[in-house]
């Protein structure tokens, strides 16, 4: 149980931006991948990133929340924590802050 938890954990952790960051954008140019995505330099010479595709919107966070609270398991599947941890207001309000860190996710 505890290898599925980590690959849904990661999986929600991509798609809500947690692990969107400088060095994965650096990662998909260094193998020259998702080019929409690369690093933009700015005319200043500052860097920014553009919006990857893969990372849900808010709207999209919700629906995926509303989806995930409705699938029903065999008991002996204890998804509760799981199924809270990824609909919970702090990861929300987190997310909409740009403050999500790992404490976040060690409470599970």
């Amino acid at each position: 149980m505890h290898i599925e938890a980590n690959v849904v954990k990661s999986l929600i952790k991509h798609l809500f931006g947690e692990k969107d960051n400088v060095r994965s954008r650096r990662a998909c140019e260094e193998f020259n991948v998702h080019p929409d995505t690369w690093m933009q330099i700015n005319e200043d010479g500052s860097e920014t990133m553009s919006f990857a595709p893969w990372v849900l919107r808010k709207e999209e966070r919700k629906v995926l929340c509303q989806r995930i609270s409705k699938i029903r398991f065999p008991t002996v599947y204890d998804l509760s924590k799981l199924m809270r941890w990824v609909c919970s207001k702090e990861i929300h309000e987190a997310l909409e802050d740009g403050l999500l860190h790992s404490h976040i996710f060690a409470t599970t």
